[in-house]
C-alpha cells in the first residue's frame, strides 16, 4: 500500500519519514495542503494508508477526505510524543490486512513427477505432452520415447 503523510509540523514528519525508511516502508507523497491532500487521493484510486497529524486535518475535513475513497486508511500521529513501536505495529498491520494476490491460472497444465530410475515416468511424461503438444522438459542423458515433434528442452544434470 502506499503511505501518505500529512503532518503539519516538519521535525516530526522528519522524524516519521526517517523511520518509515529505515524499517522498509516508502513514502509516496508528502502533503503539504489539505487542497494538495485531496487532488493526491482523488487522482488515485488504490487504497492508501494516511498517516495525519490532528491538526493538519480537522474531523469534518476527515470526514470529506474518507468519503472521496472509502480503502483508504488513516493513522493518526500524535505530534507531542508518538511511540515509532505503536506506529510500526500498526503499519505492518494494515499493510498486511490489504494485500491483494493475483494468482494466475494455467489451462492444462499437467506435472509427473517420481524418482531416477522409477519405471515408466519418462514414456508417462513423454505421452502426456505428445497428446497436449506440450513441453518436454528432459535430462541431457534419458532417450526419449516416443518421439514426437512436441518441443523439447534437453537439462544437464
Amino acid at each position: 500500500m502506499k503511505i501518505v503523510t500529512a503532518i503539519s509540523d516538519s521535525n516530526t514528519e522528519q522524524k516519521i519519514s526517517s523511520l518509515l525508511f529505515s524499517q522498509g516502508f516508502d513514502i509516496s507523497y508528502r502533503a503539504l495542503s489539505l487542497s494538495n491532500l485531496i487532488k493526491f487521493i482523488t487522482s488515485n484510486s488504490e487504497p492508501m494508508i494516511i498517516l495525519h497529524s490532528n491538526n493538519f486535518l480537522s474531523s469534518s475535513d476527515l470526514g470529506n477526505i474518507v468519503k472521496l475513497n472509502n480503502k483508504n486508511r488513516f493513522v493518526e500521529v500524535s505530534l507531542d510524543s508518538y511511540s515509532a513501536l505503536e506506529l510500526l505495529s500498526d503499519l505492518s498491520n494494515l499493510s498486511q490486512n490489504n494485500k491483494i494476490y493475483n494468482v494466475e491460472r494455467l489451462n492444462n497444465v499437467c506435472a509427473v513427477i517420481g524418482t531416477p530410475g522409477s519405471p515408466g515416468v519418462s514414456t508417462l511424461s513423454n505421452f502426456l505432452a505428445l497428446y497436449v503438444s506440450g513441453v518436454v522438459i528432459a535430462a541431457s542423458h534419458h532417450n526419449l520415447r516416443p518421439k514426437s515433434s512436441a518441443k523439447t528442452l534437453i537439462i544437464s544434470l
